[in-house]
């Protein structure tokens, strides 16, 4: 894995470890997601780009109180 060096300004690095930490990330981990969201890599095993951004992907399995599929049936 290569390695770069990145220079910020101190309003940009604030912001940087505001959100890493926002997100429970170190800022290597947090820069690391960001730039592969942006090139299209994030969570993707193939590295092929999605369809879905990842923050609609985060949301999978956010509804606790979503029906189970026998309930949705149901009511049919």
């Amino acid at each position: 894995m290569a390695q770069i060096v990145l220079t910020l300004d101190d309003e940009v690095l604030e912001q940087v470890l505001h959100q890493a930490k926002a997100e429970n990330l170190s800022s290597t981990s947090w820069l690391d997601k960001l730039i592969k969201q942006r090139v299209g890599m994030f969570n993707q095993p193939n590295k092929v780009n999605s369809h879905w951004s990842s923050d609609v992907q985060e949301l999978a399995g956010a509804w606790q109180d979503f029906p189970t599929l026998e309930d949705i049936r149901l009511f049919k």
